[in-house]
């Protein structure tokens, strides 16, 4: 890959993906702690055991959903059609 396109654009390649990677992980905290800020009775919201048990439960319905589809045979029109 360096060969095709040099030294020097190879550098640009891993500085911007440095700086990229800086700014989505600065982003990524700054909305951490504002997600951390809500609190309710003193204690922030997405640590309670309710807030936990309803995104597992997400989670778990998104992946047995794709494992679903996934284990389904494709309908019969789309073999018609090529």
């Amino acid at each position: 890959m360096f060969s095709v396109i040099g030294l020097r654009d190879a550098i640009a390649v891993w500085l911007f993906i440095w700086v990229g990677a800086t700014v989505v992980l600065a982003g990524w905290e700054v909305l951490r702690k504002a997600a951390l800020s809500i609190q309710i009775g003193g204690n922030a919201v997405l640590h309670s055991r309710y807030w936990r048990t309803a995104w597992v439960t997400g989670l778990l319905l998104i992946a047995v959903g794709v494992v679903m589809l996934s284990n389904r045979p494709a309908p019969e029109m789309v073999y018609k059609t090529f």
